[in-house]
């Protein structure tokens, strides 16, 4: 069952809210990340995304899930505009957690290749500002930034 259709929704529930890793259904899906969960957010809830990857081998978007590691910051876009932006300070894959965080996407697909993030910033860029800021040339995606 999907939860929602992702974007500002699963922000809410997993970013702004965040994930108390001490309640059960959350804990006992953890699997070997959870002590460093547990040492990450101690003493607050946990904020999670995660993404789905793309059948195109190559893809940018498969190439940023490859790529990603703690220290990276990421930026959260929605209607063209980055509304947040947070550091990386794990990431791992989970599907069983992803599932019980956000659901099923509504193709089936779970978020299962998940970050932890910290340093959670509130913005309001427009992507088209952003872009032009940055000296990004690709008019189609803003998945990565990378070239």
């Amino acid at each position: 069952m999907a939860r929602g259709s992702g974007g500002k929704e699963h922000y809410a529930h997993s970013v702004e809210a965040g994930i108390d890793l001490t309640v059960p259904e959350y804990g006992t899906l953890l699997g070997s990340e959870a002590e460093a969960l547990r040492a990450l957010f101690s003493q607050r809830r946990a904020q999670f995304w995660g993404s789905t990857r793309v059948a195109s081998t190559g893809h940018s978007k498969n190439k940023a899930i490859d790529t990603m590691s703690p220290g990276d910051e990421v930026l959260f876009l929605y209607k063209r505009i980055a509304f947040a932006r947070a550091k990386v300070v794990l990431v791992f894959r989970n599907p069983a957690l992803a599932e019980k965080v956000w659901g099923l996407d509504p193709k089936g697909k779970l978020w299962e290749y998940m970050y932890a993030v910290d340093d959670v910033e509130e913005l309001a860029v427009p992507v088209p500002e952003l872009t032009k800021a940055i000296g990004w040339k690709k008019k189609k995606f803003v998945q990565s930034l990378v070239g």
